[in-house]
Formats: C-alpha cells, sequence, structure tokens
C-alpha cells in the first residue's frame, strides 16, 4: 500500500543538494515538481535525477530561467520511478531564491530485486 508525500525547500545558495532521498526498502513515484522563483530577478535553476544504482545524474531542467515570480510545474501527466537511494536533486543560481515542492508515492518494497 502507497502512502503519498510532500517535500519542500527554500533555496538560496548555488550548492547542489538533495531535495529527496528515497529511503531503504521503498520505492517512489515522483508525479509532481512545483519551483516558484520568489526572488526579484530572473535566475535559473537544474534539477537531477541521481541514479543510485548506476551512480549517475540525469538532468530533468538545465539552467532553465524562471521569471522573478514566475514558477514551472511537471505533474501527473508522467511519472518518474526512484528505488531506495535515488535522490532529486536541486541546483540554483548564485543570488538567487527559489521554493521547491516535491510529491510522492512511497511504496514498500516487499523483495529485493535485481535487475
Amino acid at each position: 500500500m502507497s502512502r503519498k508525500i510532500s517535500v519542500g525547500k527554500n533555496k538560496s545558495t548555488t550548492t547542489k543538494e538533495a531535495l529527496y532521498t528515497v529511503p531503504t526498502k521503498q520505492t517512489a513515484y515522483w508525479s509532481l515538481l512545483y519551483i516558484v522563483n520568489t526572488g526579484a530577478n530572473n535566475k535559473y535553476v537544474t534539477v537531477y535525477w541521481y541514479d543510485k544504482s548506476l551512480n549517475t545524474e540525469f538532468s530533468i531542467l538545465n539552467q532553465y530561467t524562471l521569471n522573478a515570480k514566475q514558477f514551472v510545474q511537471f505533474d501527473g501527466n508522467a511519472v518518474t520511478v526512484l528505488d531506495e537511494g535515488d535522490e532529486i536533486r536541486i541546483e540554483t543560481e548564485s543570488s538567487s531564491s527559489f521554493s521547491f515542492i516535491a510529491t510522492l508515492d512511497l511504496e514498500p518494497k516487499l523483495a529485493t530485486q535485481f535487475n
């Protein structure tokens, strides 16, 4: 049985960091990402999916510029499946101010599978 969760973060530094890390023995179905430029200037944002099993980052948005007070929303028309240890990572331009909200469905793994 799955349960929905939402996570959020306000970010004003350029350091790449995890917005969310999938817990051990869980699978997450990432269905929503909402990003708001809360600052007064046009700034860019980069979003990655980190696949722990491959030790690889995949770019979701790459230096995507949002005007001041503008937002972008990805919703349930597509779902990204994240396994335990996978991360949603975010990075912003210097002197920027962004808010991030992600919604995921978490489902416990009943058995370990190897691909």
